[in-house]
């Protein structure tokens, strides 16, 4: 067979054949994982075929088969038969990117993504991949039942000494502290979910080495993962894989402030560092600059277009002598200024 990848609408009937004269036994796997062990043995996973073997696929599958004959085994062939199955449902709902240490060990251990079914039908994950930022390859006859969680993590050993369960499966790579981009695919390559996650306002700043979670919320309704708005910080350090996150229910309890506000930074007095809150009442191109008594710029906090909401901003003031500072919020033609007093 020279085709490998065959899309299939309904039932397909497969049959393997030896060929005349061929020596040795067929053994295949409809999991994915190899027939043959790493050593030479033959895997548990793996059906003998014998000659006129035939079954039955109605949904996404990868075979692969090899010829085993006096201890040698042949080359791999791989066939890969697509099915038209509806992942619509299917969500990155938690991305766990920075985590905290463990003592010695570097948080870079404990990261974790997890993806949601948010439908009520039971979906077929069958090589379905991560393509992007990291990898993974869901095995075949991978399933996902209605509004339920399958986790994913960088070292299974330690995600269950912290979180008291086995993820789903190791992921290869590792999720850039500083964000990038993420890509699900179908087991036909097409795309199923994109986006670029940062460790910058207006993403959710907690999630950056606070020991918090990227919480998918859905708040605007569009349901773009690329739109901050939809994410927040977990209402628990270490994040809440294989189970809803209490931040969601509450980020759907928040409404878009009616008016534009600059509140008062906390705490002030500070040292060295203070958050800056303010609120937007339409999405807006917005300026927040830091200036000391003498009206000299200190530094630039935001320059950018950020979406209605509350937005949280640190000012990092390590660098700069005790002090009052002014806080200026420019968004549109609203304007606000706040004091902020630096005590060394």
């Amino acid at each position: 067979i020279e085709q490998t990848i065959w899309p299939i609408h309904n039932n397909v009937e497969i049959g393997i054949v030896k060929p005349a004269g061929a020596l040795g036994l067929v053994y295949y796997t409809l999991d994915g994982s190899d027939p043959r062990l790493i050593g030479g043995a033959v895997s548990p996973n793996a059906i003998d075929a014998d000659s006129g073997a035939r079954f039955a696929v109605h949904s996404t599958t990868k075979l692969l088969a090899r010829t085993f004959n006096n201890g040698q085994w042949s080359a791999i062939r791989e066939l890969q038969f697509i099915g038209n199955e509806n992942l619509g449902a299917l969500q990155i709902s938690e991305i766990h990117y920075h985590p905290l240490d463990e003592g010695a060990l570097s948080g870079k251990l404990y990261e974790f993504i997890e993806l949601h079914n948010s439908g009520d039908e039971t979906l077929n994950l069958s090589l379905v991949s991560f393509v992007r930022g990291i990898d993974y390859n869901f095995p075949s006859g991978t399933t996902l039942e209605g509004n339920q969680f399958v986790v994913l993590a960088s070292d299974s050993i330690h995600f269950q000494q912290r979180y008291g369960f086995a993820p789903f499966g190791d992921f290869s790579g590792q999720l850039d502290n500083s964000g990038e981009n993420l890509a699900l695919a179908t087991a036909g390559n097409d795309t199923l979910i994109a986006l670029r996650y940062n460790d910058k306002s207006p993403w959710p700043e907690e999630a950056d080495g606070d020991g918090y979670s990227l919480v998918w919320t859905n708040k605007s309704g569009n349901a773009d993962p690329n739109d901050t708005r939809n994410w927040t910080a977990s209402h628990t350090i270490h994040g809440s894989p294989g189970q809803a996150d209490q931040a969601t229910a509450i980020a759907d309890n928040i409404e878009i402030p009616r008016q534009f506000a600059l509140h008062q930074n906390y705490p002030n007095p500070f040292n060295p560092e203070t958050t800056i809150e303010f609120d937007l009442a339409k999405s807006s191109f917005v300026k927040l600059k830091v200036f000391d008594v003498l009206g000299r710029h200190v530094e630039t906090l935001v320059e950018e277009h950020l979406s209605d909401g509350t937005h949280k901003i640190k000012w990092q003031a390590r660098a700069n002598v005790s002090g009052m500072y002014f806080v200026r919020i420019e968004a549109g033609e609203w304007v606000q200024t706040r004091k902020a007093l630096l005590l060394r």
